[in-house]
């Protein structure tokens, strides 16, 4: 019976890490082909939880602009799985 506790445990807790990673974005540059990616990072999701989301997204949103305002194309910007 422990053995089921244990792994419910490690499936709730990788589901919980999962649902709180921000999306992955890549960034192209159209005149050198330079790509750069942003997000995809459960850093701060996972030691704040809720909260931590949405710092993420905020330090994602920040990369992006930053990368647009060094060439980036954000026309360009997909979402990967």
């Amino acid at each position: 019976m422990k053995t089921f506790y244990r792994i419910a445990a490690v499936v709730a807790i990788g589901s919980l890490v999962a649902a709180c990673a921000t999306p992955k974005i890549t960034m192209t540059n159209t005149r050198t082909g330079e790509t750069a990616e942003c997000g995809g990072n459960v850093g701060a999701s996972v030691m704040f939880g809720a909260m931590g989301y949405i710092v993420q997204r905020q330090i994602d949103k920040t990369c992006v602009n930053d990368h647009a305002a060094n060439g980036f194309d954000k026309r360009v910007v997909t979402l990967e799985d």
